[in-house]
């Protein structure tokens, strides 16, 4: 064998034996690696801080780096979360969120002051034309749902969008009332014709009362006069002319109150003790006794903010039609009763025992000029419903199933928002 062929062959079994011994070098070191990172990883596991490294050691410092930058992402978003849900929860629009199921996954305070406890499920009969809305929408859009409350329509403008959340489709619904500000326009629109119309009925008035009473004066004396007949008649139709023209101008002046109501002065009272008062007066002033006047409420104190001498006027028109509705009944019955919203609020309901008012009429009772009466002249619940909402409550005429009624006739209530 020559020279070169044993050094050839000694080369390749120093080459072997190298390659084995980085092998098993590579090995040893990829076991440790493995060893290690399960042993950083039991010791994640286990909430050990140090990762069973060394406090010296380049991994863990690498690791922790991580570890604290996670938790800085993570208090961020949390901080985040926490600022949006404050931020909900003073905004006055209501935000309702709901998934492809129809189930509710947020809402904000403002939903639940306006449409009160609501379940999750917004296919639930209590969600009625709202939640049918919500459930057929398909696309981005603005609408109006009428609401019922407690007896009082509402009615709430919607905003529809769609968004993606943890990659899942859902819908966004802003939701506003706008009952206050469309009843606000429709004031503002009776003041201005009663404005208007006191104004020419008066200007054409007070010239034909002025003018009756002047011919009045100037007629002649009885032996002037060819005719004592026609002398009579004449004096009684003059005398007609200005009685009626005096009650005309009475009457218009009536209606100026509906546009000079004065903004109210609130002061904290008891509203149990405004209604005894307000009863004790009615009583002294109308000595029938034949109308039993029920009052019901808890042994407690309503504190109210509002100004006693129109809520009083309030009080004294409602009890008063009610009273009048009696004239025709034998059962002459008045129940006014006080009571907690689930909402915060508080009503008053006052009932009698008459017939009712049928539906069609009690669509047009709160409209000035309009009344059923010969001799009403449609100002009292016009004025009484303009002071409620001057106090940001309202009037309003409650037709109650007569399973739910005190009494069969009319229900009106007088609602104070407390919140």
């Amino acid at each position: 064998m020559s020279i070169n062929t044993i050094g050839l062959n000694a080369i390749t079994t120093l080459m072997i034996i190298i390659s084995i011994i980085f092998g098993i070098q590579l090995s040893i070191r990829q076991l440790k690696n493995e060893r290690r990172t399960k042993s950083v990883l039991q010791a994640m596991a286990n909430g050990d801080p140090s990762l069973g490294l060394r406090s010296n050691s380049l991994l863990r410092y690498e690791i922790e780096q991580i570890k604290m930058n996670i938790q800085i992402g993570r208090i961020r978003a949390q901080d985040d979360n926490q600022f949006l849900q404050e931020l909900l929860r003073h905004i006055d629009s209501c935000i309702l969120v709901v998934d492809g199921a129809n189930q509710v996954i947020h809402k904000n305070q403002a939903l639940d002051k306006l449409l009160g406890p609501m379940p999750a499920d917004i296919t639930s009969p209590q969600w009625r034309e709202l939640g049918q809305y919500i459930t057929s929408a398909n696309t981005s859009h603005r609408d109006i749902v009428v609401w019922n409350k407690n007896a009082r329509n509402d009615t709430l403008s919607l905003h529809l969008t769609y968004t993606r959340l943890q990659e899942k489709l859902v819908k966004i619904i802003s939701i506003q009332s706008i009952h206050h500000a469309l009843e606000a326009k429709e004031n503002k629109a009776y003041e201005n014709l009663t404005k208007v119309l006191t104004h020419e009925i008066a200007n054409s008035i007070m010239p034909l009362s002025s003018l009756a009473q002047t011919a009045k004066e100037l007629l002649p004396s009885q032996d002037k006069f060819d005719c004592e007949d026609d002398l009579k008649d004449l004096t009684e139709a003059l005398t007609t002319i200005t009685k009626r023209s005096e009650s005309l101008g009475k009457f218009i002046q009536s209606f100026s109150q509906i546009t000079k109501l004065p903004k109210p002065q609130p002061e904290r009272l008891d509203l149990t003790a405004l209604v005894k008062h307000v009863l004790l007066l009615l009583s002294k002033s109308d000595k029938s006794k034949e109308i039993d006047i029920n009052f019901v409420f808890d042994n407690q104190s309503y504190w109210v903010f509002v100004d006693s001498c129109q809520l009083e006027q309030v009080l004294v028109n409602l009890i008063a039609n009610a009273k009048q509705s009696l004239s025709n009944v034998a059962q002459k019955k008045i129940q006014i009763t006080i009571k907690r919203q689930s909402q915060g609020g508080l009503i008053v309901d006052i009932e009698d025992s008459g017939t009712g008012i049928e539906s069609h009429v009690a669509e047009h009772i709160f409209i000035p000029f309009f009344t059923t009466k010969q001799q009403g002249c449609g100002i009292g619940l016009s004025l009484s419903r303009q002071i409620m909402l001057a106090h940001r409550g309202d009037l309003i005429y409650v037709d109650k199933p007569l399973d739910q009624k005190q009494l069969p006739g009319a229900c009106f209530r007088i609602i104070f928002n407390l919140t």
